[in-house]
């Protein structure tokens, strides 16, 4: 018993960048696999898109040949896995697509209620957006009760209070419709989790359910009160946990509201007073400094100089570079006065470009001289710009023409896909009266039956002769040669659309359907797939994309597509397996939920160059990196202008005991 009231060593790591706090945890969870290869758990916490990466550099000892105790897992994985230990099964978890489909149902229902929003229900975005701030008042912890004892609160100005009025109204009819539908939001996962670890400690005090043999966090700038939340709780059942944090000096007591360590500092204050409140646990706080004997630029002494010197900025000189540099127009190197030796290659060169397509030409020359002169790799090679969307068709046009393979991680949306067009087309044909646009739409996916030719000949005959609405549904009139040529493609393309209605082949019934329900609606979208043999179809795409000359798609990306709306109805059915609505009522509701499917898209290849934004691709080993767009306002960029609440209403709810998001102030550090 006396072990287990022993206080618990939770420390915080902290140190700038380059510093050696990951490779402080992963040499201390080695040394623990090493030496005791079997024992409770070993968890390293990582945001999700690094969780490879710390795998992958865990592996690089040749003495660690494998390990069953440890698991790399994001928060959310981490939920999973205490509710799983905690046995605790969880079913019926909403994506954010499914939040964002009832979220527009709701509005269409409460809309005589709001204040604010009335007038902008039917807008395409607001459920995406009232979406996002309901997420923050869920990280935040923050009670659809509160919203709306604030809305009545003298303190805050009548815009700010109807604004919290709505959106406490509709937050509260959220909550409502997934406790009687039994369904849970996806940012209540780690919630859940946490109440597992109370109820297993309450049912039985004196023994935890379970044990962690170390806890370790690397990689996080910021905590939610969710994730600090979870964290207090697991600290006591773990060994030792040790939080590591970028920044070079503990936060002092006075705020630096102007300093770029003011995320991370914020962080620590708040991690600092959780755990000082917990009598099981001895928290310690150890900082890093650079060693100038040992560090990730050590060969490199102008990149060692100006990470020595980035927080602290000084003046400083700088010297054209001869006329036959890449670019004699206008380039500057920095010049590096306190090398230790005076012969040393420049390692930053500054070049200034007319548009961007000039930035991504002299990229491209610079890969191809680096990799004809220097025995360099694609791979050892990125590309990274703060902003992709502005980028990423002139790069990928530029290194296809000057023959550079590329990978640009991202999420690809595919509101646009072609089965995302046919799905929508075939949900408003029937609700707006078989339109002409919505026919040759839908026909004009590639996915039908019928082939270009006979598309592209309906659509000329259907413009000259008025075929519109209703005439579809009937035999066609009109000379006997003409009816023999179209007569069978019209039979033929109404048989899926048959289908998905639910009649015979023979059926010629124009009535609009009854209400469906989410189960039947997704029942007649696979019943529609199915019968245009929508998977092998998109299997020839992804095939015939492979083996073209000049690949300019990743992998498998069709058939994923397919996966991911797959996924979307689970989540159709689950949010409105008992709720009928009219066809026409189902359009926004689907809108909202195909608008934001993305698919993450996959290397189709080894050797290509990195083309990333700086603040999603991870990239642990590169050579070379080009670093495009670097103007003001852009590096750092302007953070995006909140869509709800304004940085004044942020701040006043902040001053009202409600903290929501990042502040204006707090993502322009962070950018810096």
């Amino acid at each position: 018993m006396s072990g287990q009231n022993k206080k618990r060593s939770v420390q915080l790591l902290i140190g700038p960048a380059g510093s050696g706090k990951t490779h402080a945890c992963l040499e201390e969870i080695r040394t623990e696999l090493k030496e005791r290869p079997q024992g409770p758990p070993l968890l390293l916490l990582a945001p999700k898109q690094a969780t490879f990466q710390m795998e992958h550099a865990l592996l690089q000892d040749p003495d660690l040949h494998g390990y069953t105790r440890l698991q790399i897992l994001s928060f959310d994985r981490l939920a999973e896995f205490i509710l799983s230990e905690c046995q605790t099964s969880i079913k019926s978890i909403l994506s954010e697509e499914g939040r964002v489909m009832i979220l527009r149902s709701l509005l269409n229902q409460i809309k005589e209620r709001l204040r604010i929003f009335h007038a902008s229900t039917k807008l395409p975005g607001l459920a995406q957006e009232l979406s996002r701030v309901i997420r923050e008042f869920q990280q935040s912890r923050v009670s659809p009760q509160k919203i709306l004892d604030l809305s009545s609160s003298d303190k805050l100005p009548a815009r700010a209070r109807h604004k919290l009025h709505d959106i406490g109204i509709l937050f509260q009819e959220y909550q409502s419709w997934i406790q009687l539908k039994k369904l849970h939001d996806p940012d209540h996962l780690l919630d859940l989790a946490a109440d597992a670890l109370r109820s297993s400690r309450e049912l039985n005090t004196n023994i935890p359910v379970f044990q962690l043999g170390g806890l370790w966090m690397d990689g996080f700038a910021s905590l939610t009160p969710q994730e600090l939340n979870l964290l207090t709780l697991l600290a006591p059942l773990s060994n030792k946990t040790v939080l590591a944090f970028c920044a070079d000096s503990f936060p002092e007591d006075k705020k630096e509201i102007f300093s770029i360590w003011l995320p991370v500092h914020q962080t620590i204050r708040q991690c600092t007073h959780a755990f000082s409140s917990l009598d099981s646990i001895k928290l310690d706080r150890t900082i890093i400094k650079r060693s100038s004997k040992h560090g990730r630029f050590q060969q490199n002494h102008m990149l060692k100089w100006l990470e020595s010197k980035w927080t602290r900025p000084m003046a400083m000189d700088a010297m054209p570079v001869d006329e036959g540099s890449l670019n004699p127009i206008s380039q500057m190197e920095l010049s590096l006065s306190e090398a230790p030796d005076g012969n040393h290659t420049a390692a930053i060169e500054m070049a200034a470009c007319q548009s961007p397509e000039a930035e991504s030409i002299y990229v491209a020359r610079g890969i191809l001289r680096q990799i004809r002169e220097e025995g360099m790799r694609f791979n050892q090679t990125a590309v990274l710009v703060r902003s992709l969307p502005a980028y990423q068709e002139i790069i990928r046009h530029t290194f296809d023409r000057y023959g550079i393979p590329c990978f640009i991680d991202h999420r690809e949306s595919v509101a646009h896909h072609p089965l995302v067009e046919l799905t929508r087309c075939v949900l408003r044909l029937p609700a707006f009266g078989w339109t002409h646009d919505d026919w040759f739409t839908y026909l004009k996916t590639g996915l039908t039956d019928l082939i270009e030719a006979e598309i592209d000949d309906l659509e000329n005959a259907a413009i000259e002769r008025g075929w519109r609405g209703l005439r579809w549904w009937n035999p066609l009139k009109g000379p006997e040669d003409l009816v023999n040529r179209f007569e069978p493609i019209r039979r033929k393309l109404l048989k899926p659309i048959k289908t998905f209605l639910g009649k015979s082949d023979h059926d010629s019934e124009t009535k609009m359907p009854l209400p469906w329900n989410g189960i039947q609606l997704a029942a007649a979208f696979r019943k529609l797939w199915k019968t245009l043999n929508i998977e092998y179809r998109l299997e020839t795409w992804d095939e015939s994309a492979f083996h073209s000359p000049k690949p300019n798609i990743q992998d498998g990306f069709h058939i994923r597509v397919l996966e991911v709306l797959e996924a979307w109805l689970l989540n159709f059915e689950l949010a409105f397996a008992e709720t009928p609505l009219p066809i026409r009522e189902w359009i926004p509701i689907v809108d909202a939920g195909l608008n934001n499917l993305t698919v993450g898209v996959i290397p189709p290849a080894i050797d290509q160059v990195l083309v990333g934004a700086i603040d999603r691709s991870r990239n642990p080993d590169l050579k070379s990196t080009y670093l495009m767009g670097l103007n003001e306002s852009v590096f750092p960029a302007k953070p995006t202008a909140p869509m709800v609440f304004d940085e004044l209403e942020r701040l006043q709810l902040e001053n009202a005991g409600v903290h929501i998001g990042s502040r204006y102030r707090t993502q322009l550090a962070t950018e810096r």
